[in-house]
């Protein structure tokens, strides 16, 4: 390539230039200096087969779900880069580059316009999960309603977040957690009952959550209630009401399916004797004083034999802290304060 010169002005001395070669920026820095930069290669590091262990629980998160996993660090940018490069950002050759993508987003539109981001595992990250969970961890079919099912998912995995968190700081390996939590799609506790007609119809309720504890031998239903639904029902046909829930829960774990043998439908469910409950998980303190009202006034639940909790956030969390606590031989959980319903 034959070189070209020009002339500097100032000293009249005329100088050689090279023109630059296809495909090359001339740059400070020396030979090489001019190669297009490439995305460092790196592997998975432990943490993060950790935090898709936990999507393989929970099935998605927020940045700030995320960033609270991991023990609020002093730049939550480094949290975002990081989960940017896990879903393959090929945009910023400063991100590594994984090779598989293993995270993907889930993008919302919030109800006062804002960008809302739910990082969910792929195919891949779910591979992993499994591996590092132990067990198989099925692909969730979709994501519901639109920003409705977004706002109402955070809300019961901000539960999750609080209660996996100490665990998943200190090292504990996944697979031994104390606690099992299922939120898979095919959740469903059925039950027969005649209908106006007289005949059995098929019935089912769908939990948003069962959280299990092997060491106590307890199995507890997880109801998130955002306020989106009534207490009480404006129609006979309203199955979402609260209190249509809490009678529908009642029937399921009281009503027999084997008058005979005394057998209930719980227990044809799940034959191991474990203890049941009911947790409402709702948003405000006054929320939980009119569902409280709500459901002894409209179906005297007082009286049952099922054991009905509601919980705000934070009170749900001390609850479940202290039963983990109490069985677990895990760290205990002050509950001075402690301002809930439990209906028995």
């Amino acid at each position: 390539m034959s070189p070209m010169f020009r002339l500097d002005r100032k000293t009249n001395v005329r100088e050689t230039v090279r023109p630059e070669r296809p495909g090359t920026k001339q740059t400070k820095g020396g030979a090489g200096a001019g190669s297009p930069r490439q995305r460092r290669q790196t592997g998975l590091k432990e943490r993060d087969k950790r935090l898709l262990a936990v999507l393989g629980m929970c099935r998605a998160l927020t940045l700030d779900q995320v960033v609270t996993l991991l023990g609020n660090p002093k730049d939550p940018r480094t949290v975002h880069n990081r989960l940017r490069a896990l879903a393959g950002d090929t945009e910023n050759v400063k991100l590594p580059d994984f090779g598989a993508v293993s995270l993907r987003r889930l993008r919302f539109r919030a109800y006062d316009g804002a960008p809302l981001i739910l990082w969910a595992p792929t195919s891949t990250g779910l591979a992993i999960a499994e591996h590092e969970l132990g067990g198989e961890v099925v692909l969730p079919r979709g994501t519901g309603g639109g920003i409705a099912f977004a706002e109402h998912f955070i809300a019961l995995t901000d539960l999750f977040v609080g209660l996996v968190g100490p665990y998943f700081l200190d090292g504990t390996p996944l697979r031994e957690l104390p606690f099992g939590w299922d939120v898979a799609d095919d959740l469903r506790l059925p039950w027969r009952e005649p209908d106006d007609a007289g005949a059995l119809r098929d019935r089912a309720i769908r939990p948003d959550a069962i959280l299990t504890v092997p060491a106590a031998r307890r199995r507890i239903f997880i109801e998130c209630e955002t306020g989106a639904h009534t207490l009480v029902p404006v129609r006979k046909d309203r199955p979402q009401a609260t209190v249509n829930k809490a009678a529908r829960y009642e029937t399921f774990l009281r009503g027999l399916v084997d008058v005979r043998k005394r057998v209930t439908h719980y227990a044809a469910k799940y034959p191991d004797g474990w203890a049941s409950e009911v947790l409402f998980l709702v948003p405000t303190e006054g929320r939980r004083t009119s569902t409280e009202a709500a459901l002894r006034t409209v179906h005297g639940i007082g009286g049952s034999s099922v054991v009905f909790c509601i919980f705000t956030q934070d009170k749900a969390l001390a609850y479940l802290r202290g039963l983990l606590s109490d069985c677990c031989n895990t760290e205990g959980v002050n509950f001075e304060g402690l301002s809930a319903s439990v209906i028995r």
